[in-house]
Parts: C-alpha cells; sequence; structure tokens
C-alpha cells in the first residue's frame, strides 16, 4: 500500500512524495483502501463492505472510527474536507 506523505512515487519523470493529489480517485471521489492509506490521523470519510460510510481516521495501524464494529471491512476512504 502506498502511505500518503510518505511513500514515493514517479511523477513528471522523476520522483516525489505522494500527495492527495496524485491518488487516483473512484468515480464516487473516494480512494481504494487497498491500494492507498491516508496520513496519520487525517480525518476520513470511511466506507465499509456493506456499504455504511463513517467518519474516522487511519491510525497509523489501521481505520478507527466509534462507529465501527470489529467485523466491518474498510474498502474506500476520502479526506474530510470539512475539518480544515
Amino acid at each position: 500500500m502506498l502511505k500518503v506523505g510518505h511513500s514515493i512515487v514517479p511523477f513528471k519523470g522523476k520522483t516525489r512524495l505522494l500527495g492527495y493529489d496524485l491518488i487516483d480517485y473512484q468515480d464516487d471521489g473516494f480512494a481504494d483502501a487497498n491500494k492507498y492509506i491516508p496520513n496519520d490521523f487525517d480525518m476520513c470519510f470511511l466506507t465499509t463492505s456493506l456499504g455504511k460510510r463513517m467518519n474516522g481516521w487511519w491510525t497509523g495501524q489501521e481505520f478507527y472510527s466509534i462507529r465501527l464494529l470489529p467485523g466491518d471491512v474498510i474498502v474506500s476512504w476520502r479526506k474530510c474536507k470539512d475539518s480544515f
């Protein structure tokens, strides 16, 4: 997985740190959680495999949310820009 702010990716013949602007987002604006993970503790909208959406964040080890149940699997996320 590529981590925002930590992974080095090719960009215009050079390399740079992966930023939110370089992520390949799906049509609904969410990023695939199997390919990309957000920077630690950035607030995000999370989508589970059952289609539930909630606010949460990446702790550096796993996705966390108060409403996340133990069996829920996060499949996509997008940065919550309302928290700026």
